[in-house]
């Protein structure tokens, strides 16, 4: 990354976090509970178009789908940046301290930080990462499939979570909710843009294709039995060999706010509904010479998909305000083994389709970015 674009970046976050820090001492200064709501959101909409007039600038690009796609996670995901810090220096926040202090369990609890951290560290390096590569004129295509179907998958548990709810939902939450539901049509945006790659079969005399092959298939067949078992357990199924994922992965049985359908439930739900046809469709076509297209974008949904729920039962049990008996031992192997063994097997499916990965256009160095035919993101 250039030093002109890390920082123009590093300006950025800190413009996200000045506007952050106004708007939380607006509220925090507020008494009059409609002129607190009212003024915060009429300064969060201010700040947000400041920032995206000044992402616009450096970021070289101004098309609607920058703006649907591009803009949106970066915002989300550097909102949860902020929240991350504070929630982390506790109780000595400073940017969305009123936020983090509100008393709403739908959206402080367990599964809602892991989010915010996950979204706020990883993903938005790769939103900068991103950007990057808008302003260099190279494709981002792959990258926003993964953030936004990570993204989606939050709100695939979030939003059932919410609206089954018996608790009162709060003016913050529905606003919330309503923000977050936007991420549903995202993964449709890119992958409605023109596709920038095609499989071929160019491999047939390498070694690394079978390697690749023989260690992602069995790892994808053990995913599919954790997964399984994982939904099993939670049904409160503790014969053999199930009660060793409840002593070893207790986030499974976590319910943590009353009267809701628990955050764990609805990420295994998922995990049954999207994951499972996935990886027999993955297992099946590693078998054969000839991948369909299709093949790379549904191994990046598998592989964000997988990585978004792992994170929260991988963070969950070492989280401090996780209740004590939903805890485990950082130096628990068999916790490790469940949970890691999903993550590797959708990188490891990513990176055995990629070999078969050949650009249609690939970029000539200093060609302006928006000169490229990959779907103007």
């Amino acid at each position: 990354m250039s030093l002109r674009t890390f920082l123009y970046g590093l300006t950025t976050n800190l413009l996200v976090g000045f506007c952050c820090y106004l708007t939380n001492l607006f509220i925090e200064h507020s008494t009059d509970p409609e002129t607190r709501l009212t003024g915060g959101l009429g300064l969060g909409i201010v700040s947000a178009i400041l920032i995206v007039l000044f992402v616009s600038r450096w970021a070289t690009l101004n098309t609607w789908r920058f703006h649907a796609v591009n803009m949106v996670l970066f915002l989300h995901s550097s909102f949860n940046f902020f929240v991350t810090i504070d929630k982390l220096i506790e109780p000595n926040g400073f940017f969305l301290t009123e936020y983090i202090q509100a008393e709403e369990p739908l959206l402080h609890n367990v599964w809602t930080f892991i989010m915010t951290f996950f979204d706020g560290i990883p993903l938005h390096i790769i939103n900068y990462t991103i950007f990057y590569r808008v302003r260099t004129g190279l494709t981002t295509r792959s990258l926003l499939l993964f953030n936004t179907t990570a993204c989606f998958a939050m709100l695939a548990q979030f939003g059932p979570v919410i609206l089954t709810s018996g608790l009162t939902t709060r003016t913050t939450t529905k606003i919330f909710l309503g923000i977050f539901s936007l991420y549903a049509f995202l993964p449709a945006i890119v992958l409605h843009s023109a596709r920038d790659f095609q499989l071929e079969n160019k491999l047939e005399k390498k070694v690394m294709p079978v390697v690749l092959s023989v260690l992602t298939v069995p790892l994808l067949a053990l995913s599919a039995l954790i997964f399984i078992s994982k939904a099993l357990t939670s049904q409160g199924i503790l014969d053999w060999p199930l009660d060793v994922f409840l002593q070893n992965d207790p986030m499974i049985v976590l319910n943590d706010i009353k009267d809701t359908y628990p955050y764990a439930l609805s990420q295994i739900w998922v995990y049954l509904a999207v994951i499972l046809p996935t990886i027999v469709v993955s297992i099946v076509y590693h078998f054969r010479k000839t991948k369909p297209h299709f093949l790379w974008e549904m191994s990046i949904v598998q592989a964000s998909v997988i990585a978004t729920g792992q994170a929260f039962f991988l963070m969950g049990p070492l989280y401090w305000e996780t209740p004590e008996e939903f805890r485990v031992d950082p130096l628990n192997m068999s916790f490790w083994a469940i949970n890691l063994i999903p993550v590797a097997a959708g990188f490891l499916q990513l990176a055995s389709i990629y070999q078969y990965n050949s650009p249609l256009l690939p970029p000539s160095k200093g060609t302006n970015y928006r000169r490229h035919s990959y779907g103007q993101i």
